[in-house]
C-alpha cells in the first residue's frame, strides 16, 4: 500500500453527534403546526441529528420576542407579529 493514497479517495463526512434545539409555536398544538409534531414523529429531524424540542406558544408577538432574545432557535410566528421584531434587527 502506497502512502497517501487513501486521501485520494474522496469520502461523505456525517456530523457525529445531534445539535439540541428549541422550537416555539406561535400558539397551541393544533393542525396548521401539525407538521411540526409529525416531523419529529417521524424521525426526520432524528436522521438529520437535530434533536428539537417543541414548545407552546403564547401568541405571534411573545414567540417572534422569545426567538429575539434568543429563549428559542427557531420557531412560528405570524407576518405582522414578526416584521416589527425584524425592524428591530431581530434575523428573520
Amino acid at each position: 500500500m502506497e502512502i497517501g493514497t487513501d486521501l485520494a479517495r474522496p469520502r461523505v463526512v456525517f456530523a457525529q453527534s445531534t445539535t439540541p434545539l428549541k422550537f416555539t409555536l406561535l400558539w397551541v398544538a393544533e393542525g396548521s403546526n401539525l407538521w411540526t409534531f409529525v416531523a419529529k414523529g417521524m424521525g426526520f429531524w432524528k436522521k438529520h441529528l437535530l434533536d428539537v424540542d417543541i414548545a407552546c406558544g403564547s401568541g405571534s408577538v411573545a414567540a417572534a420576542q422569545a426567538i429575539d432574545e434568543a429563549r428559542f432557535d427557531f420557531g412560528i410566528a405570524s407576518p405582522s407579529a414578526a416584521m416589527p421584531q425584524g425592524s428591530k434587527g431581530c434575523p428573520q
